[in-house]
């Protein structure tokens, strides 16, 4: 499932609401890359559950948590479906004016959260009550809401769970997002290196630099895992020929593409149309 709609600059454009709370809790197995101006609470609900947050690489176990920052480049993926609840919240939920200085992104708060730290544990209880609360909509379920993620905040302050965020950071976050960017934009086009170089004012090990270091990917592994993405939305949602998806997903070769989707998927864009198919008959 991927639910996200993004502006040019891969700002998320939904607005993550419940009713009149800045709050809203999804469950998901794959999200793209994109950021957003609230903070979001992963939980891991089985093993399998990868995340990539500002370039840091992060392998959930079942169980734990992780905290993703306003403004943070991310993409969450999972082994199977719904394996991940996502807590969005905007922080105007639990902070006033005179706390705003805490959440205006100078601190970096601690990331994951694993059960067996007796402060993680506490954090962990706290986002399930919440994923329990947000459910049930108790009387008076808005406050106490609110107080489970100002305790949460309170317990990473009282002990020390956070640093203060560098400028060199702060830069190189703002070029991957500019870089992810215009490859998001520009993914049907022809996007090598040199010109990826070229538009960026980067010199190419740096564009390298920064592709591997948010996706462990060289940038041309990244461009053919989007389109490839992008391709199997396609096959879903349209009644584009193979070829007619090839040339609009930016691969030239319709055999290279039939190959490399298969190698990606385990089948060809065919079959994998064919069973989409199969599966809505038999619903």
């Amino acid at each position: 499932m991927n639910r996200i709609a993004r502006d040019k600059n891969l700002k998320e454009s939904a607005i993550h609401r419940s009713g009149k709370l800045p709050l809203k809790i999804y469950s998901d197995d794959y999200v793209r890359y994109h950021w957003h101006e609230e903070y979001e609470f992963l939980l891991s609900e089985g093993e399998g559950v990868r995340c990539t947050v500002s370039g840091v690489q992060i392998d959930l176990k079942a169980g734990a948590a992780l905290l993703i920052q306003a403004g943070d480049l991310h993409a969450i993926s999972a082994d199977r479906p719904q394996a991940i609840k996502e807590i969005v919240v905007h922080p105007s939920f639990w902070a006033s004016e005179d706390d705003a200085e805490l959440f205006s992104g100078k601190l970096r708060f601690q990331t994951s959260f694993d059960a067996q730290d007796s402060v993680d544990a506490q954090i962990i209880e706290h986002l399930h009550h919440i994923q329990q609360l947000y459910t049930s909509k108790d009387f008076g379920y808005e406050f106490q809401l609110k107080s489970l993620f100002s305790d949460i905040f309170a317990l990473m302050l009282h002990h020390n769970r956070y640093h203060i965020e560098t400028q060199s950071n702060s830069k190189e976050s703002e070029a991957s997002k500019n870089l992810f960017a215009y490859v998001h934009q520009h993914f049907a086009e022809n996007l090598s290196l040199e010109h990826l170089a070229q538009i960026s004012h980067y010199s190419k090990s740096y564009v390298i630099k920064l592709f591997k270091k948010n996706t462990g990917q060289t940038p041309v592994e990244y461009i053919n895992r989007y389109r490839l993405d992008r391709a199997k939305s396609m096959l879903k949602d349209s009644h584009n020929s193979i070829l007619d998806v090839s040339l609009m997903c930016g691969f030239q070769n319709v055999g290279y593409f039939i190959r490399i989707f298969k190698e990606h998927f385990g089948v060809t864009p065919g079959i994998y149309r064919k069973q989409l198919c199969q599966k809505v008959s038999k619903n």
